[in-house]
C-alpha cells in the first residue's frame, strides 16, 4: 500500500491533493488557521505550507521554551481496541481506537485528554449510526473505560494499565502540555506515525476509508500540538 504523505523536518507536509482538500475539510482546528492566513488567492497547497512555516518560525523563535526529550519518545504502537472488541462482526470501530491511541501515546494536557476521548466517543457514534446500529451505549461504554483506565502514570507503579496518558514515555507523564521547538525530532516522531499507518491497517483489517481516517487525526494530532505548543509559550511570563 502506498504511503500517502510524510513529515519533513520543518514541519511541511506533502500529501496527496485528495487527502490534503480531505484532512483540512474536517478538520475545523486547523481550518481556522487557515482562515487566519490572508492569502485566499492562492492554491489550497501553498496556504497549507504557509501555515506549516509559521507554526516553524514559532517553534525557532521560542529556543528557550522547557521541552521534553523526543527522542525518549518510543514508536508508536497500537492493538486497536486494548482489552476490548474491535467491533462487531457486522463493522469494525478500530479505527477511531487507532486513532485516540495517537492522542494517547503523545499525551499533553487535560484539555488535549478531554478532547480525545470526546473524538473517540464521536467517531464511534459515527461508525454504528452509518451501520444502522441502535447501540448509543457502546461509545459512551468505551468513553468511560478510558476515563478512568487511562490517567497519567507508569504502568506498575501509578498505573497498571498500558493505555494510560501518554504511553509512549517511558517515565511519568501528567499533564504537562508538550513544548515544541525546531530539531527537537517531534516531526520525525509524527512522521514514523504516518508511515506506520498503512501496516497497522492491514493487521486491523481495515478499509481505505479507516485507514485515511487514521491520517486525518495524526494530521490533526501533528497541527493540534503546534498550536497548542504557540499558545503555552505565550502565556509564559
Amino acid at each position: 500500500m502506498t504511503n500517502p504523505g510524510t513529515i519533513n523536518e520543518p514541519p511541511i507536509i506533502t500529501m496527496k491533493p485528495w487527502l490534503l482538500k480531505s484532512f483540512i475539510k474536517k478538520s475545523s482546528h486547523l481550518k481556522a488557521t487557515l482562515g487566519a492566513v490572508k492569502c485566499s488567492s492562492l492554491p489550497l497547497l501553498l496556504r497549507f505550507v504557509a501555515v506549516a512555516a509559521f507554526f516553524s518560525l514559532i517553534c525557532l523563535g521560542n529556543a528557550q521554551a522547557v521541552n521534553r526529550d523526543f527522542t525518549e519518545l518510543s514508536a508508536f504502537k497500537t492493538d486497536g481496541c486494548s482489552a476490548s472488541p474491535n467491533g462487531l462482526p457486522s463493522t469494525s470501530w478500530a479505527h477511531c481506537c487507532v486513532a485516540h491511541d495517537i492522542w494517547y501515546w503523545l499525551g499533553g494536557s487535560k484539555e488535549t485528554r478531554t478532547q480525545a476521548d470526546q473524538s473517540l466517543k464521536i467517531c464511534m457514534s459515527e461508525v454504528l449510526k452509518t451501520n444502522n446500529l441502535q447501540m448509543k451505549w457502546i461509545p459512551g461504554l468505551y468513553a468511560w473505560a478510558v476515563k478512568r483506565g487511562g490517567t497519567p502514570g507508569v504502568v506498575g507503579v501509578s498505573n497498571p494499565f498500558p493505555w494510560r496518558w501518554g504511553f509512549g514515555w517511558s517515565t511519568n507523564h501528567d499533564y504537562s502540555p508538550l513544548l515544541i521547538q525546531s530539531g527537537d525530532n517531534f516531526t520525525a516522531k509524527m512522521n514514523s506515525v504516518v508511515e506506520s499507518i498503512p501496516d497497522i491497517g492491514t493487521q486491523l483489517n481495515l478499509n481505505s476509508e479507516q485507514i485515511e481516517y487514521i491520517q486525518e487525526k495524526a494530521m490533526e494530532v501533528y497541527f493540534y500540538h503546534f498550536a497548542n505548543s504557540f499558545e503555552s509559550k505565550s502565556a509564559r511570563p
